[in-house]
This record gives C-alpha cells, sequence and structure tokens, in this order.
C-alpha cells in the first residue's frame, strides 16, 4: 500500500483498516469484507471491489481508470477523486496512507 500511496499521492487517499481488529468489524461487515486482504475502490462514495493485479501499477492504473470514468471522460486521461482502500495491513503513517478505523471512517476519507 505505501507503494502505491506514492505513486498516488496528491491524487487519492489512500486509507489502510485493519478489519480483524474488534472496533473495525462492523466496517468490515458494512462493506462486505470477508477474505484480506480486500481492496475497495470508492468513487464519489460508492465502493467497488478491485479484481486486477496486486501490484501497485496496476492498482494505480485501475484507480486512474476509475476516475477518469467517473469525471466523464476516457480511460486515458488523469482526474482527481479519492480512492479507499481497506487490507488486512497495518498503516505506517506514512503520509500518503491514513489508517482509517470503524468509528472514523467518514471523516478521515
Amino acid at each position: 500500500m505505501k507503494k502505491l500511496g506514492q505513486l498516488l499521492d496528491g491524487i487519492v487517499k489512500i486509507g489502510v483498516c485493519d478489519a480483524d481488529e474488534a472496533q473495525n468489524k462492523s466496517l468490515a461487515s458494512r462493506f462486505g469484507i470477508q477474505g484480506f486482504p480486500t481492496l475497495k475502490l470508492f468513487v464519489n462514495g460508492k465502493p467497488s471491489d478491485y479484481q486486477g493485479a496486486r501490484t501497485a501499477a496496476a492498482m494505480k492504473d485501475a484507480v486512474i481508470k476509475a476516475i477518469s470514468q467517473a469525471a466523464g471522460g476516457s480511460s486515458e486521461s488523469d482526474s482527481s477523486s479519492s480512492k479507499k482502500s481497506e487490507s488486512n495491513s497495518n498503516s505506517g503513517g506514512s503520509g500518503v496512507e491514513i489508517e482509517v478505523t470503524d468509528d472514523d471512517f467518514e471523516k478521515v476519507l
């Protein structure tokens, strides 16, 4: 996630949530997260599952395509929006990756 966060710094937000933690169980349930890691892409507040390759480059391309489509452009152009990703990993506090919990999900991202 850190590499993806670096690639998309200034374009989107990357949120990381440990859905195994008791305080985040309702967040996992709310978005249908059953296996880990699970990546969710949120564009205009609507979640979708990411099913592509687990490389930073592939995820970056998927994010850029989703933002472009949401903005009504072609999948080739850059645009800005927000992305939230949930996975079973810990945030390193890198500044481009934001740790979220069930309690602050809405206000942080």
